[in-house]
Order: C-alpha cells, then sequence, then structure tokens
C-alpha cells in the first residue's frame, strides 16, 4: 500500500534551555526587586496574586536583560525556522520582541486563559520555580485550537486532547504561536515562582513590515 501524510497548520511548542541561566538569575531577582520598588503592579490585585510590570523590559539597559532577550531571540529564530523549514532558504532574518514584561507569583497567584495578538511567537522563561513545581502546580497550560469543543477518548485522538501542562522548569523556556489559549495554575511552593513573557515577530530583512520598532 503506497500512501503519503503532510502535516499542516502544525501548533509547535518549543522547550528552550538556557546555559546561562545560573550566570544571569541573581541580577535578574535583583532588577526586579529594584523595579517592584518604584512601579505599581500593571496587573492583578488579590484576586490573582501577583506583581507583573509594564510590557517594555526589552528596552531596559540592565546587561542581564540584553542578554536574556538575545537568548530570547536565538530560540525564537529556532522556532520560526524549524516550523517554517519548507520555505526557508538561509535567507537573513530579523527578530523583533515587541513586548516583554515579568511577573512575580506570590502563593496561589495565577493568570486566566488568553491569547496574544500582533506577534508570531509568545514565550515564557521560568526564572524562579521550586522544585515542588508539577504539572498541577505552577505549570503553564495550553489549550486545542478548536470551535468545537469536542473531544474523543479513541485510541485515534489521544494526539488531540484539549489540554496540555507543561511544567515549570527553571531556566527552561517555552514558545508557542500567539493564538494557543493558555495560561497558569495556581502555584503552592515556597518560593515565589517568577517569569519572563515576550511576544516576538520574525521577518525576512527585505520585508518592509521589520521596521515595526520594539
Amino acid at each position: 500500500m503506497k500512501f503519503s501524510i503532510e502535516t499542516f497548520w502544525p501548533n509547535n511548542i518549543g522547550r528552550f534551555i538556557n546555559p546561562e541561566h545560573s550566570n544571569i538569575k541573581k541580577d535578574l531577582l535583583e532588577y526586579i526587586d529594584d523595579y517592584m520598588k518604584k512601579n505599581e503592579s500593571k496587573r492583578g490585585g488579590e484576586n490573582i496574586n501577583l506583581f507583573e510590570s509594564d510590557y517594555t523590559i526589552q528596552k531596559s539597559e540592565s546587561e542581564s536583560i540584553k542578554k536574556l532577550t538575545k537568548f530570547m531571540s536565538q530560540c525564537f529564530f529556532q522556532m520560526a525556522i524549524h516550523t517554517n523549514k519548507k520555505h526557508y532558504k538561509n535567507q537573513d532574518l530579523s527578530c523583533v520582541i515587541k513586548n516583554m514584561w515579568f511577573i512575580k507569583y506570590k502563593k496561589g497567584g495565577f493568570v486566566l486563559p488568553h491569547d496574544h495578538g500582533k506577534c508570531s511567537w509568545c514565550c515564557v522563561y521560568y526564572l524562579q520555580a521550586g522544585v515542588d513545581s508539577d504539572t498541577n502546580n505552577g505549570s503553564t497550560y495550553f489549550y486545542r485550537p478548536t470551535r468545537y469543543p469536542r473531544e474523543e477518548k479513541d485510541f485515534g485522538s489521544l494526539y488531540n486532547y484539549s489540554t496540555i501542562k507543561m511544567p515549570a522548569e527553571e531556566g527552561t523556556m517555552l514558545i508557542w504561536p500567539n493564538y494557543l489559549l493558555h495560561g497558569s495554575m495556581p502555584y503552592q511552593g515556597k518560593i515565589n515562582r517568577i517569569i519572563f513573557s515576550a511576544n516576538a515577530s520574525v521577518f525576512e530583512m527585505n520585508d518592509k513590515k521589520q521596521n515595526i520598532l520594539s
């Protein structure tokens, strides 16, 4: 029997490990503490128990922030090239990080399901997470993109279950397409869960759209 199977509209989620995490963690924690002393949270309150920065952290002059954004950009390139490998011909690419922010969760803090617009890829970088993090404690979850809330339980549909939970691991970053609904499970660990997030687009260098500034 001859046949072929092709994949369309992939929903790739990348997991990247930062080899420089231990070298920048302390400085990033100090940056966050200093920021929180001078600024109010952009979102939150006791209902979701967290502090969120503004969305322009990528413009900071902090050397550790610069190192983190460089790592993020390298990972966004890898996601874009892998997902669009049929179209990649070694052309020059430009990564624009449009927004970047951090969230410091207190005990029980969480973020409700949402998606992001005006970018191609989104990410979460786990700066701090306790060893007690797991799929039900402080994880990031994703919903299957579908118009119909229908979930079959047969073997043929195992690949297509509606929710995926990925535990938070320090020094690790997840990247996903902007349209995936996602949120965070409440974290009941002994230390505060702290993350950086960013939205990015990847352009071909000759694409006039690339002049959108971060």
